[in-house]
């Protein structure tokens, strides 16, 4: 009787605290567009793991992406601050490699991406430096991504800063 008692508690609780969590990451993922909904679950995690500082690990079985320092680095911007954003932009593109492994399982390799960012923070070109996925779909979607992402702005006018950054994705 004690077992089903706290197990009704629990459920109750879940009922109550889960629906809660959702507003809080639909409101955090919209900022000020409150009509808008994330946009998928890799931006869905990537703001509930942010919003809970980190203190989840979620993760979605399939393959991973692991990310490391950039290959070649030159302008004013420092490795923590290209990392710091490829982190934050990491689910979508484990997302992606996800979808692409349900048509090629033995999907695996690496992508390195060359990109430019101006001193606004904004990416202003970006293309495969090298690949071993042989697999042009995930290939242009990884740089597409990587022109959306969005970087601080640095006080050094006309600074643009240059970038290899490699992408392991693996199973």
């Amino acid at each position: 009787m004690i077992k089903v008692r706290k197990m009704a508690k629990i459920t109750m609780l879940a009922a109550v605290i889960l629906p809660l969590l959702y507003l809080l990451v639909h409101a955090q993922a919209c900022g000020s567009n409150v009509g808008r909904k994330p946009a998928d679950d890799a931006e869905r995690d990537t703001v509930l793991n942010n919003l809970l500082g980190g203190l989840t690990n979620i993760t979605r079985q399939g393959g991973s992406v692991t990310l490391s320092d950039p290959l070649t680095l030159t302008g004013g911007r420092s490795p923590a601050s290209i990392q710091r954003v490829a982190t934050q932009n990491a689910p979508a593109l484990r997302h992606a490699y996800n979808r692409r492994l349900q048509e090629r399982p033995e999907l695996s390799g690496r992508i390195d991406v060359k990109f430019s960012i101006d001193e606004s923070g904004k990416v202003i070109s970006a293309q495969a430096a090298e690949s071993t996925m042989n697999d042009p779909e995930l290939e242009n979607f990884v740089i597409e991504r990587v022109k959306g992402w969005n970087f601080e702005p640095i006080d050094k006018p006309g600074d643009v800063t240059e970038v290899t950054y490699p992408f392991v994705f693996s199973q």
